[in-house]
C-alpha cells in the first residue's frame, strides 16, 4: 500500500490503491477519498459506461471479487439488497479501503466483456 502524506490542509495518509476491472482489462490507481468511477473515468476514459455519476442511473454496476470498499447509499432501483450482499455495487458509490478487483457489470447485470455504449466523457454523449 503506498500512502500520500499531504500537508497545508490537504488529507492527512491519504492511501493510493489498485483497483482493476477484470473483465476489460483496466489497471488504475484510485485514492481512498475518490469514488472508483472517478479513477477509472479519469485513468482509462472510454472503457467504462458513465452516465450519472452519482448513483441514479446503474451504468456503472459492477461487483468487488476482491477487496474492501467503503460504500455510500445506493438506489434501491439499480442495487438491492441482495445485490449488496453479493458485492455488487455501483463504482460511483465506493472508495476503497484496500486494492480491488472487479468485474464491470452495467444496466443488464450480466458481466458484460464490451459496453453497449461509450459516453463521450469529456461531453457525457454517446460516441457517434
Amino acid at each position: 500500500m503506498n500512502e500520500l502524506n499531504l500537508r497545508n490542509g490537504d488529507p492527512m495518509d491519504a492511501s493510493i490503491f489498485r483497483i482493476e476491472v477484470v473483465n476489460r482489462n483496466i489497471k488504475v490507481n484510485c485514492k481512498s477519498d475518490e469514488n472508483v468511477l472517478h479513477a477509472i473515468e479519469h485513468q482509462a476514459s472510454g472503457k467504462f459506461m458513465v452516465g450519472c455519476r452519482f448513483g441514479g442511473c446503474g451504468f456503472c454496476r459492477c461487483k468487488v471479487v476482491e477487496g474492501s470498499y467503503q460504500e455510500l447509499v445506493m438506489s434501491k432501483t439499480y442495487i438491492s439488497e441482495e445485490d449488496q450482499r453479493e458485492h455488487i455495487v455501483l463504482a460511483c458509490r465506493i472508495t476503497p479501503t484496500s486494492d480491488l478487483k472487479i468485474h464491470y457489470l452495467g444496466q443488464t447485470g450480466k458481466m458484460e466483456d464490451e459496453p453497449s455504449v461509450l459516453l463521450d466523457t469529456a461531453f457525457d454523449k454517446p460516441f457517434i
